[in-house]
């Protein structure tokens, strides 16, 4: 009877994690992929200046969970190609992908709170917030964060959803703008050293 009892409640928790998994899929992908307001930005970018271990705790889970969701794209330093460094690879585009990007982005993890604040508030608990808390509980605070998101990482970074399409576009703005910065510096560098004398190579610009 006991043994029943107990196959009985396993078959219950099964479906409610099940209608669980459904309502937050379901929260993730109900609004259109868009940014953040330039004022809910500008608040992410002061905190992680004014508490930099939010930004390294961030970074730090971000690269991890990045090689749980994407293990077949993820490559060691110089694995995918000599200069390259560690990271994603092969996703939205041939060669390193901008999601690499991601883990020091405050406008992605503005993105991230947004729509992790709308799981937690469908599920009647409390949103997560950085104002007006002491840069101990800032740092609590940042640390349920990153949990919840590595709990509901297959959901978050899922290709079809708009939370994950909201951060390819934003990374992919941010990219751009970096590459054509990227590319002047690279081209007043050859005029000043001579064309042959300066490579970018790997994101990175060096010189012979």
């Amino acid at each position: 009877m006991k043994n029943t009892e107990n196959k009985a409640n396993l078959i219950i928790e099964e479906i409610n994690k099940n209608e669980t998994d459904r309502k937050i899929t379901l929260v993730l992908s109900e609004s259109k992929a868009e940014k953040c307001s330039t004022s809910k930005v500008e608040e992410i970018r002061q905190i992680f200046n004014t508490n930099p271990k939010i930004k390294d705790l961030f970074k730090f889970a971000i690269n991890r969970i990045l090689r749980d969701v994407f293990p077949d794209n993820y490559y060691n330093r110089g694995a995918y190609g000599e200069g390259e460094m560690s990271g994603i690879y092969n996703l939205e585009q041939e060669g390193r992908s901008v999601i690499n990007k991601l883990n020091t982005n405050y406008s992605c993890f503005c993105v991230l709170l947004r729509d992790v604040n709308k799981v937690l508030v469908s599920k009647r608990q409390q949103p997560i917030s950085f104002q007006n808390i002491t840069p101990t509980e800032q740092i609590n605070q940042v640390k349920q964060f990153v949990n919840i998101i590595d709990q509901y990482k297959t959901r978050i970074f899922n290709t079809e959803l708009s939370t994950f399409q909201s951060l390819m576009m934003v990374l992919g703005q941010t990219h751009n703008w970096g590459q054509k910065r990227e590319d002047t510096t690279v081209e007043i560098l050859k005029k000043q050293f001579g064309q042959d004398n300066v490579n970018a190579v790997g994101n990175c610009v060096r010189f012979r």
